[in-house]
């Protein structure tokens, strides 16, 4: 484990350690709330409350602290379960891969785009390709859920009880005249298990938001290690992507790179930024593995190859800040 001068960097549950905020000199930043084991409890309310009345608003892991943990409150999956499996059928399930995002677009943190470059459509058709059907023999939940291969006859004929899964990826982008940034992370904080804001950086002292304050500082850290990063997503584990100003100004949308060189679409960056917060896997590793930058999927900065892949959908599903929260109808 990770520490500096003997301060451990991360601790209960996985979550990092701040020694400087807090009584007693530690807190535990759980992404969208922060927890004071000194006292134990968190040092705001839930941002999940109101879907959850029977629940006190600064409850931990819904008050089963011994076989379940608190993640960081986001939830993008919605599960129905058509029909269960049996030996001569399998079952049949469909799985909604949810997120709504909207850009700031007037103020602080706005992403300009007077030439009308960014394609909301675009965005969304992104993510559609990535629809299919896959076998699972176990469903995504507390259990991690289990992916197979095969056809129907001769599972059936080895007595495999599975579900055919069809998944189905719901993702919009939203870019309307004189969103604040104000108003765009309060539409956020009403449904951040399903909606995520797009804004441009700027100086993290100037936020009036203490909650981007990490994100943003983060952000300009990354784009002056990498000046021709476009935008940067991921932030925390939060629903939060980061656009680089010097690409997304006032004088419209602009690659940075050489026109030669292969280019992607405002909507294609977006996208990829937006695929780094579907799943915590989805973060680029270390330089020497820029390889993925090149193949499809949503790790692709290759233009005509950022869409999820099957590996992606897959990696998503199991996630576990997605699968401990997953809404799920039974079959009636």
């Amino acid at each position: 484990m990770p520490f500096i001068v003997g301060f451990l960097l991360y601790g209960f549950n996985g979550k990092e350690n701040d020694k400087d905020f807090g009584t007693a000199g530690l807190t535990q930043d759980y992404g969208f709330r922060l927890y004071n084991p000194a006292i134990a409890k968190f040092l705001s309310v839930d941002p999940l409350a109101p879907s959850y009345p029977f629940l006190t608003p600064y409850q931990f892991a819904s008050n089963r602290p011994i076989d379940c943990i608190d993640l960081d409150g986001l939830e993008q999956l919605k599960m129905v379960i058509n029909s269960e499996p049996t030996t001569t059928k399998s079952g049949s399930a469909l799985i909604t891969i949810k997120l709504d995002y909207k850009i700031v677009t007037v103020g602080l943190g706005a992403i300009k785009d007077p030439s009308n470059k960014i394609d909301t459509d675009e965005f969304k058709r992104i993510y559609s390709q990535g629809d299919r059907t896959l076998k699972m023999s176990t469903l995504p939940g507390p259990n991690k859920g289990t992916f197979i291969e095969g056809r129907e006859k001769n599972l059936l004929a080895a007595g495999t009880l599975y579900y055919d899964v069809k998944v189905k990826y719901d993702y919009n982008l939203s870019k309307t005249d004189k969103t604040t940034l104000e108003d765009a992370y309060k539409w956020m904080m009403e449904k951040p298990n399903e909606r995520g804001i797009m804004v441009n950086n700027f100086d993290s002292d100037k936020s009036t938001i203490p909650a981007l304050k990490d994100n943003l500082s983060d952000a300009n850290k990354a784009f002056e290690a990498k000046p021709k990063a476009m935008a940067w997503g991921n932030p925390s584990g939060s629903n939060i992507v980061i656009a680089n100003s010097k690409f997304f100004t006032e004088f419209g949308y602009s690659s940075g790179l050489p026109e030669t060189q292969q280019q992607m679409t405002p909507a294609e960056v977006l996208g990829h930024e937006a695929g780094h917060n579907s799943a915590d896997k989805h973060r680029h590793e270390l330089p020497t593995k820029n390889y993925e930058y090149n193949q499809a999927g949503l790790s692709s900065s290759t233009s005509g190859r950022i869409f999820p892949t099957e590996t992606n959908t897959k990696t998503i599903l199991v996630d576990p800040k997605n699968r401990f929260n997953i809404e799920t109808t039974p079959k009636k």
